[in-house]
């Protein structure tokens, strides 16, 4: 996606990076000061800091996995 990194949006589908727990995505449901909410195509909530490593990435994975 070419969208411009910065605060996202409520919507906005990111791929997030954690050092200690893997790779997660999923829709922005909140947003926060400092750090947003998403919700994971499996239901979890998770939280991500604004400067953690994370990316826009494709919606249509998200909608696949709830397919499969």
């Amino acid at each position: 996606m070419s969208k411009r990194k910065g605060k996202p949006n409520v919507g906005d589908y990111i791929e997030h990076f954690c050092s200690l727990n893997g790779r997660f995505e999923g829709i922005i449901t909140e947003i926060l000061s400092t750090q947003f909410i998403y919700e994971t195509p499996e239901g979890n909530s998770r939280f991500c800091l604004y400067k953690e490593n994370w990316n826009y990435a494709n919606l249509s994975n998200y909608t696949q996995k709830e397919r499969d």
